[in-house]
């Protein structure tokens, strides 16, 4: 049997959301992949589906309402340390705060 991979997306932008989602459902289908990807609208959000589904990866946006993607990020890292979280800017700047929340 074929594992299928829960990827979960965490956008405040709906169309970010849309668009992405769509582009890694095409892009994991086309490479065999088999994948559902499953998005939140904040880190809260992001927190809640993290503790009632297991994702074998999380990508995430740095700056959205509320709290941080890379704060929500380190609260993932404390309850799980294994999950895979990928941060998502367009600015390098936050690149140490990712790695100092585990991403």
């Amino acid at each position: 049997m074929v594992k299928k991979y829960q990827v979960l997306l965490v956008d405040d932008d709906s169309m970010i959301r849309d668009a992405f989602t769509l582009f890694l459902e095409n892009t994991l289908s086309l490479s065999g992949c088999n994948a559902a990807v499953d998005c939140a609208a904040s880190g809260e959000e992001a927190l809640q589906k993290v503790k009632q589904q297991n994702y074998d990866a999380v990508l995430m946006d740095t700056q959205m309402g509320g709290i941080y993607g890379y704060d929500a990020c380190a609260q993932m890292k404390e309850k799980n340390p294994d999950q895979v979280v990928i941060g998502m800017s367009a600015d390098k700047e936050y690149r140490n705060q990712w790695m100092d929340a585990g991403a």
